[in-house]
């Protein structure tokens, strides 16, 4: 079974860590560090809001040229108001470019993604090394769209 933990790092002295609440760590562990980025996070949320908005004009499909429409989302979301100060940011992106659409999902307090999907698979070093894991303040978020028959 593979996790993911996260531990709060309080200090490095002579090229050890020490980190609050450090049961279950083992000399050897692998660690990835996150340092959390304002100006990244408020820039990410730009990108992600201009990525929603080629949805809500009405974005064609690129094989036939037909119009999607969005009728719903989903959203994964660690709560990110007290980093960034504002409330409700993680659901900002879709509520400003699609108002009035139905929005459901989950909000959380720790980092969130896939491990092992299932552990009957086998996976390789270079599968185990690249984990989809979201950081403390990410959101995925899911765009439910159709494209409607077209009328002749």
């Amino acid at each position: 079974m593979t996790f993911f933990a996260s531990y709060q790092l309080f200090g490095i002295e002579k090229g050890h860590l020490s980190v609050f609440d450090h049961e279950g760590i083992k000399a050897g562990d692998t660690f990835h560090f996150y340092h959390p980025d304002l100006t990244v996070g408020v820039s990410s949320i730009a990108a992600i809001s201009s990525h929603l908005r080629s949805f809500n004009r009405g974005s064609n499909n690129a094989i036939g040229g037909d119009k999607q429409d969005v009728f719903g989302g989903l959203i994964f979301s660690c709560c990110g108001e007290e980093f960034f100060g504002r409330p409700n940011i993680n659901s900002a992106p879709f509520v400003y470019n699609f108002p009035g659409v139905t929005l459901g999902g989950t909000f959380c307090c720790r980092v969130f993604g896939r491990g092992v999907l299932t552990p009957y698979v086998k996976e390789s070093q270079e599968q185990k090394a690249v984990q989809c894991c979201v950081h403390t303040k990410g959101a995925v978020y899911l765009i439910m769209s159709y494209t409607p028959s077209k009328t002749i």
